[in-house]
């Protein structure tokens, strides 16, 4: 049975593991209801990655600073959802989001 949409098959999930992690943590955690409309294929990883990347590097965000990183995926996951593909226009909308108080 393939996987239903917003879920990562095994193969997609181990090639980028260390973003999925993060950013798929509403389906780790429980709230998978949250990304079920939504699919993730390996071309879209790639870019979030690239936006991820780019944001934590912008923002001097460590590997370490989980919350800020779960923040930043969840970002690059609402923005890609909205239809933005390109890493660096991710990244600038990301970055001033992040800017703004919670």
């Amino acid at each position: 049975m393939p996987p239903r949409a917003g879920h990562l098959g095994k193969k997609v999930r181990n090639k980028l593991r260390p973003f999925s992690v993060v950013a798929c943590g509403l389906i780790e955690s429980g709230r998978e209801d949250a990304v079920s409309t939504w699919s993730i294929d390996s071309d879209h990883l790639d870019i979030m990655q690239q936006a991820m990347d780019l944001a934590c590097s912008e923002l001097a965000i460590a590997e370490t600073d989980t919350f800020s990183r779960e923040r930043i995926a969840f970002l690059v996951t609402g923005f890609m959802r909205a239809g933005e593909h390109d890493p660096r226009k991710l990244t600038i909308y990301v970055v001033d989001q992040f800017k703004l108080p919670i």
